[in-house]
């Protein structure tokens, strides 16, 4: 009898250790659900302050609104995902990094595109960056930038966020990509034709560029002439159809 009960004592006390840590367990697996909840709705992970670096061009406001449909709690928002939403946006070049700082902040750094040439169309004033992307239909006409002229019936539509269609796109945007290589910051007009382009200097000097051959060699060409033209009459434009050949001409004596 001592024997049966010292096991039925035996197996009670057994049965109330696994209660015991079936309790503890119960109450751990509660504690960790509450502190979940927490998490899920305290406002104090939800970041708050974002942020941006590299925007010269695109406000600060413009970026935050374009991720605001994200899940902004700390521990649920990822990084790639806000990546990949700025960079399918047309004004952004890049998206650099994307970091998150315990336990509400996050930070953003992009390589925006920027505005090389203003762009007229149908009586409309288009900012076009060096890819030829349609950044945005502005009405401040004091930008800074090079007007592009003679647009009408080259291009087939102007559509802000997308890129310049026409069998000249390549040639326009080799163009606006040498302004920005060589930082032609001088330029006040180009001109375009179906067949061949010229601008002015900020000084009203003409340079005739021919053909949309060369484009590259003939800003680079201009690029080390250009200092030489600024004392030069209106009587005079210079000729660089032949990048490798420039040549100062006397208006009415055209070759």
């Amino acid at each position: 009898m001592d024997k049966l009960n010292k096991k039925r004592r035996k197996t009670i006390k057994k049965n109330n250790k696994r209660i015991k840590k079936t309790i503890w367990v119960v109450l751990l697996s509660c504690l960790g659900l509450l502190a979940l909840v927490f998490t899920m709705t305290s406002s104090y992970f939800v970041i708050d302050d974002i942020y941006i670096i590299g925007t010269n061009y695109i406000r600060e406001e413009k970026v935050k609104d374009l991720i605001k449909d994200h899940n902004m709690n700390y521990w649920f928002l990822k990084e790639r995902d806000i990546k990949e939403t700025l960079s399918l946006n047309h004004l952004i070049d890049d998206v650099i990094t994307v970091e998150k700082s315990f336990p509400n902040d996050i930070y953003i750094e992009v390589d925006e595109k920027r505005p090389e040439a203003l762009l007229i169309y149908e009586g409309e004033h288009y900012l076009v960056s060096s890819d030829s992307t349609i950044l945005e239909e502005v009405s401040n006409l004091s930008q800074g930038l090079p007007f592009v002229t003679g647009t009408e019936g080259l291009f087939s539509e102007i559509k802000v966020g997308n890129s310049l269609e026409s069998q000249l796109s390549s040639s326009v945007e080799s163009i606006f990509k040498s302004i920005a290589k060589y930082e032609l910051n001088n330029i006040s007009e180009i001109k375009l034709t179906e067949d061949k382009f010229r601008l002015y200097l900020d000084n009203g000097f003409l340079v005739k560029l021919g053909t949309y051959s060369d484009i590259e060699q003939k800003f680079d060409t201009l690029k080390n002439v250009q200092h030489k033209l600024y004392n030069l009459s209106d009587n005079y434009y210079l000729d660089l159809r032949v990048p490798s050949n420039p040549v100062l001409v006397e208006n009415g004596k055209d070759s």
